[in-house]
């Protein structure tokens, strides 16, 4: 599955396949995105990229879960600089 993705978006997954952001949207019930964001996180980091996710609906011990499964330790990433998570789940902004 994942292969024909990156190929129908050009991205190669042994370099840093692109700059500045990826923005993934979907909508109720399905959640089909979240299959997305593990994708492009893992992908992105293993390629030697950095990765800021603002997480929205899940905690940073959530993706780090998932990430683990596919190979990808965030909390390596994290204290290498490349991985950062801003948690406006439990902590929304106040205006």
């Amino acid at each position: 599955m994942y292969e024909d993705l990156n190929l129908a978006l050009g991205i190669d997954t042994e370099t840093v396949p692109w700059h500045g952001f990826v923005l993934i949207k979907d909508a109720a019930p399905t959640n089909e995105g979240a299959l997305l964001i593990h994708h492009f996180v893992t992908t992105h980091l293993k390629a030697g990229g950095a990765v800021c996710l603002v997480g929205f609906e899940q905690d940073v011990e959530h993706y780090a879960s998932v990430a683990r499964r596919l190979g990808c330790n965030l909390l390596a990433h994290a204290r290498a600089g490349r991985f950062t998570f801003v948690d406006a789940f439990s902590r929304p902004l106040k205006g």
